[in-house]
């Protein structure tokens, strides 16, 4: 089993959660591909995206809960993560209620 809490940067904890929710509806469109690569730099993206491929769901939101924690981030930072996750659910055209669901949930981890 893989770390459950990992020693990410920042900008891993952003393209890690980043790619957590464009993989939420299991496919991963080139638009929000595009969404996750205009806030992250490549080299985060490529690291963390083999690490992302090989967890589970279970492992990534308790990896994503775990890095919230030890960063003990400002509330702007809390804000500007919940703007981007938005504004990646929004790139596809479709806001479904899972994903509004999984939002609201991601919102509150964050401001924990």
């Amino acid at each position: 089993m893989n770390d459950l809490s990992p020693k990410w940067t920042t900008s891993q904890l952003r393209a890690y959660l980043l790619l957590y929710c464009a993989n939420i509806d299991l496919k991963l469109t080139d638009k929000e591909k595009e969404n996750i690569l205009s806030k992250i730099n490549k080299s985060a993206y490529s690291l963390i995206l083999e690490e992302f491929e090989s967890d589970n769901d279970f492992q990534r939101l308790e990896k994503i809960k775990a890095s919230v924690k030890q960063f003990n981030y400002p509330e702007n930072f809390h804000d500007l993560l919940s703007i981007e996750i938005k504004e990646l659910f929004l790139s596809d055209g479709d806001f479904s209620q899972f994903e509004q669901f999984v939002y609201l949930e991601l919102d509150r981890i964050l401001k924990m």
